[in-house]
């Protein structure tokens, strides 16, 4: 009986490998090049980048896939890169993977693990930048399941100091299950700024409690959410929940404890929707001298915040002149 219940737990096992080893997501989903047929990816000229062979494949969020492949090149200048993957944080790019091409005469083996906490994934077999008179040719490229999802989640929970972006993966599965005092614990213990700030971004995305949205909208930018491209559109979207001075309020306090010049960025996007007209713009700019005024002789104290009060009064004089200048100008032809 012992041996027959081992016989049985073996050949389970074996079926599950066999399982994720079949589901070769590349193949199943017309992915170019199949087999030993081969996929050549050339470049002149350099160019900033170039893509051959992309597809979006379907995938189990938080599941971790290996892509495999035969590769060669000749790139003796700029980027080449297999097996390219990434999905997307808060602010652009992320959880990219890829193997750098160099000059390859022969084959060879390449192997990259992927994991994106979306249910799709932009994969590329093969990626130039900037290299002029490069090529390079990939075959027998494969794409397969080797951990499940949830098997990649209790992997990562039960380490002591995930990395950050296995952190920015844990926060978009915390806030799947609504489980946000495990989410807030999170960002608390988190130190690196790119996470601090995702985390705090999907967080003010996900609550619905006008409190925790400045909260956390003032994390996002203390945490100089405005060095990642995508920045700039995702602070104009949390600020414009609020009033122009709760705007400002916000990027005060986030400047108070971080006078970085990414943090003072943030006050270019305050009222930006509401200052279109001369009547919204005045209002702007009155709740910005408001909220100016209310920063302390104790606060200013910080050399580094002095210097971007001062920063932000010489910007706000300018506003106010342009704005004066505006106003007398109505009428004129």
């Amino acid at each position: 009986m012992r041996k027959t219940r081992q016989l049985l737990t073996f050949c389970c096992l074996m079926a599950a490998c066999c399982a994720f080893g079949q589901n070769d997501l590349w193949k199943e989903h017309g992915g170019a090049p199949q087999g030993d047929k081969v996929l050549e990816h050339k470049m002149a000229n350099p160019v900033y980048y170039q893509e051959a062979g992309k597809r979006n494949l379907p995938v189990e969020p938080f599941a971790v896939y290996k892509a495999t492949a035969k590769v060669k090149g000749n790139v003796p200048n700029g980027g080449g890169t297999a097996l390219v993957a990434y999905g997307w944080d808060s602010f652009g790019w992320c959880f990219q993977t890829g193997v750098g091409v160099g000059v390859w005469p022969d084959w060879r083996d390449v192997s990259q693990n992927i994991c994106v906490p979306d249910e799709t994934v932009a994969f590329t077999p093969l990626v130039l930048s900037n290299a002029k008179n490069s090529e390079m040719a990939i075959k027998d490229v494969k794409f397969v399941m080797v951990q499940s999802g949830a098997d990649h989640i209790k992997e990562m929970l039960a380490k002591e100091n995930p990395s950050p972006l296995e952190r920015m993966l844990l926060i978009r599965y915390y806030v799947r299950k609504k489980d946000f005092v495990s989410a807030i614990k999170l960002r608390e213990t988190t130190t690196d700024n790119h996470a601090r700030a995702d985390i705090a971004c999907v967080l003010a995305k996900a609550y619905t409690d006008k409190d925790d949205i400045r909260r956390n909208t003032q994390e996002m930018i203390r945490y100089e959410a405005l060095r990642w491209p995508d920045a700039k559109l995702r602070v104009p979207e949390l600020l414009s929940q609020f009033t122009p001075e709760e705007q400002f309020n916000i990027c005060l306090w986030a400047i108070v404890a971080n006078p970085n010049e990414y943090v003072v960025k943030a006050m270019d996007y305050v009222g930006s929707k509401q200052a279109l007209t001369i009547a919204g713009k005045t209002k702007v700019l009155e709740s910005k001298r408001a909220a100016l005024g209310r920063i302390s002789d104790k606060q200013k104290e910080n050399a580094q915040v002095k210097e971007a009060v001062m920063k932000l009064e010489k910007k706000l004089e300018e506003e106010e002149a342009a704005l004066a200048e505006r106003k007398a100008n109505l009428g004129k032809c």
